[in-house]
């Protein structure tokens, strides 16, 4: 997940993040271990402190800087 694509969505695709919702977003169900079918779940599960970090992030409007060059 390096491009704003990734997170955010494209053309079509479902965004894992919902900015202002992360309830709704699938990257909090994903990390959070409330997402069970995808493969290697712990791998992706974070403490619930980095969690909590995320959703507050997503709450806020998920803004990032913006990067120069390829996104």
């Amino acid at each position: 997940m390096d491009k704003k694509e990734d997170f955010f969505g494209k053309g079509g695709s479902t965004p894992l993040v919902v900015p202002g919702k992360s309830a709704e977003s699938p990257l909090i169900a994903i990390v959070s271990g409330q997402k069970k079918d995808i493969p290697m779940l712990d791998v992706h599960r974070l403490p619930d402190e980095k969690v909590a970090l995320l959703s507050a992030w997503i709450d806020a409007g998920a803004s990032r800087p913006e990067r120069t060059g390829e996104e």
